[in-house]
């Protein structure tokens, strides 16, 4: 076990999550405020929304033309249920004066797409050469079949031959 801690693969195991937590920690937060989609539509009624974008699958992010009452910030954010993204896109729509509507998909990450892709392999592998290497005794002896020792031979080791034991009865 000790000589699997510390194989490159370990290394490399414990480099990439270190990775996807950093990329998590700095790819940052919103500051926009959330709002209900009741109160989205009550500032879609009153003119109030300037811009508006539509994520999928179900979210909708823009700039509004002058501060809530109580908000800080003119950036919001709202979500709304898949069945009623025709009838908000009808409102933003008719909205007066008009609301700039743009659509972006979400993007997804692709590292960690990978990383969940190839991850159940790679478990599935360490756990063939873990059981591997339990079954032969430990030593880390795994995929070591063609490295045998050479026996060593020296002249002072007494030499039996087949004639020095012919006929004897304990022989096989």
């Amino acid at each position: 076990m000790k000589k699997f801690l510390r194989s490159p693969a370990v290394y490399v195991l414990f480099a990439l999550v270190a990775l996807l937590l950093i990329s998590s920690l700095f790819r940052g937060g919103s500051s926009a405020e959330k709002l209900s989609l009741s109160e989205l539509e009550t500032q879609v009624k009153a003119g109030n929304v300037k811009t508006a974008v539509l994520t999928d699958p179900d979210s909708v992010k823009g700039e509004l033309k002058k501060a809530i009452e109580g908000k800080t910030t003119l950036k919001y954010e709202s979500k709304y249920p898949a069945q009623f993204a025709d009838e908000l896109t009808q409102q933003l729509q008719v909205a007066n004066p008009p609301v700039d509507i743009q659509s972006k998909p979400k993007k997804e990450n692709v590292w960690l797409s990978y990383l969940l892709s190839f991850l159940p392999f790679v478990l599935l592998i360490g756990i063939f050469f873990f059981l591997i290497n339990s079954m032969q005794g430990g030593g880390s002896k795994v995929m070591q079949f063609g490295k045998a020792r050479a026996k060593q031979v020296s002249k002072d080791q007494p030499k039996v031959t087949f004639s020095d034991v012919a006929g004897a009865d304990e022989a096989v």
